[in-house]
């Protein structure tokens, strides 16, 4: 009987930790996010097109060496929090480019940065949780 009672446990924790790795991370597909942004009563500018990501990698290239290309990036805002979030083509440029906003980020700066796959996020910790404004 306490096998089982110790087996129960171990699962729902392995459940209510996987629920928040998963709820606390950016969609790999920039429409999703822009989509649940919008959602969250954010106001969204948005912008995949190849110009606006070739814009955004020559900017980008003057601070970090990019390999690949940009595919997308989103700035959200709902008043309270702020998101700004670069979906590249190759994961290691985007872990370049975070690795360089955290290097650069002054210390009372509290700007939330999280690199998830090939997304990068630069904002407030609530817009990255997708929390609507009060």
């Amino acid at each position: 009987m306490k096998k089982n009672l110790t087996l129960v446990a171990i699962v729902a924790l392995l459940v209510v930790v996987s629920a928040l790795v998963f709820a606390a991370c950016m969609p790999s597909d920039p429409i999703k996010a822009k989509d649940k942004y919008n959602d969250a009563g954010y106001t969204v500018i948005f912008d995949d097109t190849a110009v606006g990501n070739a814009a955004v990698k020559l900017t980008l290239s003057a601070l970090v060496t990019i390999e690949g290309k940009v595919e997308a990036k989103l700035v959200a805002t709902n008043g309270d929090n702020t998101a700004t979030v670069i979906w590249f083509e190759k994961s290691s440029d985007a872990k370049t480019y975070a690795k360089y906003l955290k290097e650069h980020k002054s210390e009372d700066s509290t700007t939330y940065i999280k690199q998830d796959g090939k997304a990068v996020f630069a904002g407030s910790k609530d817009a990255y949780n997708f929390k609507k404004a009060a």
